[in-house]
């Protein structure tokens, strides 16, 4: 229930940080709600396949978290995201 949520958090990030994905994955969407937004520009290959699977982890609990693929892209990634297109 949004309603009952007090407080957002964004997270933008270019890296895999353990600490933000560990927030995003503990987020109860009630007291706070965490989300992130990786740029996967400056990752390697390596790293954006495990991104992708984070990625898919924390969605399918129920988190959010938004990969993107360039700081040009972000705005455009993120509108779609947040209309759930």
């Amino acid at each position: 229930d949004s309603a009952s949520v007090e407080g957002t958090v964004i997270f933008v990030t270019h890296s895999l940080d353990p600490a933000v994905i560990e927030l995003v994955e503990q987020s109860d969407g009630r007291s706070t709600h965490a989300a992130a937004i990786l740029n996967s520009g400056a990752l390697t290959a390596s790293e954006r396949r495990q991104a992708e699977t984070i990625k898919s982890a924390i969605n399918d609990r129920g988190g959010e978290l938004l990969v993107v693929d360039s700081a040009d892209t972000l705005v455009q990634e993120f509108a779609q995201w947040h209309a759930g297109v």
